[in-house]
């Protein structure tokens, strides 16, 4: 397996922008989580990948600021959720070194 290790030196504008798309990140996989444990007792079966992202497509609808953060990112962290259900865990705020 190849590896590939990448140094970035953000600028204070880009520490920030990057700080802020981590942050709605974790927000929608919590939000993606929060879904998923209210829909599974009503339903009796869990929010698939797709469902998800449709969710998240209303959600941009509702919440533009969430248009900021490049989409792949987004539904990566659903993607995240949607391949370990069992986990459950909500991801917690994120640091960014300066």
């Amino acid at each position: 397996m190849l590896n590939y290790r990448f140094e970035i030196f953000p600028n204070e504008e880009q520490k920030s922008t990057l700080h802020s798309w981590v942050n709605l990140c974790r927000q929608r996989y919590n939000s993606a989580l929060l879904d998923k444990q209210r829909a599974y007792p009503e339903n009796k079966k869990s929010l698939t990948k797709s469902d998800l992202s449709a969710l998240l497509t209303l959600s941009k609808k509702h919440h533009p600021y969430l248009k900021k953060v490049p989409y792949q990112h987004l539904q990566c962290h659903l993607c995240r959720e949607s391949e370990y259900p069992q986990s459950g865990e909500k991801l917690e705020s994120v640091q960014i070194d300066s």
